[in-house]
This record gives C-alpha cells, structure tokens and sequence, in this order.
C-alpha cells in the first residue's frame, strides 16, 4: 500500500512536508511537535546568551579576553596587546562619528548575532550535507561499515576525525535521515544517523553545527530514540523502513562547528527520555500562554 492511500484511509498515517523551507510531520491531517522545537524550550545552559552578547560589542572593538586555563604565556600577552590596539581604535572612530553613523553602528551591533547565525547556518548546511554523505554512503556502498574519511571524495578536512572515530566505534550504520513519530507524545523528527557500535550498542547519532555538544541536544536523541522505539524508521511519505533490533543506549553528538568534532557521547537514554516528554508538557503549556 503506498503512503497517499494509507493516508486516505488511515486518519493517523505518518506523513512529512516541505513547503518553503518549512519543515512539518504530520499524523493524518494533524501536524506534529517537531522534536527540535520542542527542545529549544530547554535552551543550551546560556551559552548562546554569551555568545550573542560577544558578537554585538564585537562592532564596538571588543576582543575576548583569552582563557588562562587555555592559553599559554605568550598567548595571554598577545590578546592583552590585542585588545587594547583594537579598543584604542574604536575609540578614535567614534569620536569623528556623526549621530547617524553612530545609530547605524548600534543597529549593526544589534543584529550581529543574527547576521553570524545566518552565515553559520549556510556554512553549517554545507558540512552537515557532507556527514550526511559520509554515512549514506557506507549505508549503501560498504553495507553500513565505516571507512576512513580520506577515502571519501572532497571529504572537508575539518570534520574528517569523524570518519576515523566511525573506524574504531562503528561497527555498522543503521539508518540516515530516518523520519520517526510518536502518537503518545504527537511529535516527529528525522533523526540525522544511527548505528550498531562496537560495544554492540545500538545508537542515535546527531550533527550539530555547535562548538560543543549541549543537554537539549542530548534530549533531542533520546526524543529521537524515544519514537524510533514506537513506531520504527520511516520515510518521508511514511512508508516503514525498519526498527532496530531493542533498546538505543547511546546518545552521540557531532559538534562539526568545534575544532574538535570528535563526537561526544551520553548513556543515560532513559533519563533523558524522561526529559524530553517534560519538555513536550513544557512546550505545550508555554504555546498555551504563547510564549
């Protein structure tokens, strides 16, 4: 049976639109709470907060001071001489500054965070579409086994420790791009990768264009695990694709946005399975008072 006709005769058919840029899942007519968004309720512990504030005085000469647990003498020194050089001249050119430079300056600084967003995302698609590559690519030529990431064409440097920490961890790759569902919670996703570790773990495994890997992103793959469970592997028109053989009990995150883009890893699924249904109550009640 195709998925337009189960669809017409099953009112809960799974089913996933792309309309504009604008993702949806959809259980019959009735659309679903993207996993994602329902873990954006969580926020990442503040961190985009310091780091929206660090672009906006960017504009005004500001440099970050460098971390002394990180940096070595001559490093410390460097940003001293740095920051000052670069404070010094900001100064200088806001007092020949006319009003309007000045209000346009301040409008610049208060849309730096969205402006570096936007090219982070464009450059973040890209390196996400290439471990997307990588893992469709063993799926389907090495019947899932990994292999080293130069033997990938036009593999980019920066996130070639993925495919070798693939060679020592991953036994074989599962699903990529894998749609998932739960009519319990009403909520969907497309879970990035899985895999069958070495440990003989079954695991969710998920990019993130982030320099580290967070908590909500964590909630994010057991909310992934969490439907996989329930209803298996789908694809985009809702046709079943598989269900992995028992329980995930691994969680990794892919921070391809870090200088290290080894990926970080979380073994209490159940936690924060327990997790990502509070958070779908917490969603449900912030949309209620539309927050």
């Amino acid at each position: 049976m195709t998925a337009t006709k189960a669809k017409a005769e099953n009112k809960t058919a799974y089913h996933f639109e792309n309309s504009k840029g604008e993702h949806a899942h959809f259980l019959g007519d009735k659309p679903l709470l993207g996993t994602s968004s329902v873990c954006k309720i969580i926020g990442n512990g503040g961190a985009f907060s310091w780091w929206a504030s660090g672009k906006a005085v960017e504009k005004f000469g500001w440099v970050k001071k460098a971390d002394p647990r990180k940096s070595t003498e001559l490093e410390i020194i460097e940003n001293r001489i740095q920051r000052k050089s670069m404070a010094a001249a900001a100064l200088l050119d806001y007092r020949t500054m006319s009003i309007e430079g000045y209000l346009a300056l301040l409008d610049s600084a208060y849309r730096a965070h969205e402006d570096s967003k936007q090219d982070s995302a464009v450059k973040g698609t890209d390196l996400h579409a290439e471990l997307e590559l990588y893992v469709k690519k063993a799926i389907s030529e090495n019947d899932g086994r990994p292999y080293p990431a130069l033997e990938v064409e036009h593999w980019p440097p920066q996130i070639e420790p993925f495919g070798n920490w693939c060679v020592g961890n991953v036994e074989r790759f599962l699903w990529s791009e894998a749609h998932c569902y739960s009519e319990k919670l009403w909520t969907g996703g497309i879970s990035d990768a899985g895999a069958l570790m070495k440990d003989g773990k079954v695991a969710v495994i998920d990019f993130k264009s982030s320099k580290d890997a967070y908590f909500n992103q964590f909630v994010q793959c057991a909310g992934y695990a969490l439907q996989i469970e329930e209803n298996g592997l789908l694809d985009a028109q809702g046709n079943s694709t598989s269900k992995p053989k028992g329980k995930v009990e691994a969680l990794y995150v892919v921070p391809f946005g870090s200088s290290d883009v080894t990926p970080r890893s979380h073994f209490d699924v159940e936690g924060r399975k327990a997790d990502f249904e509070a958070a779908v109550r917490l969603y449900r009640s912030s949309q209620q008072f539309g927050v």
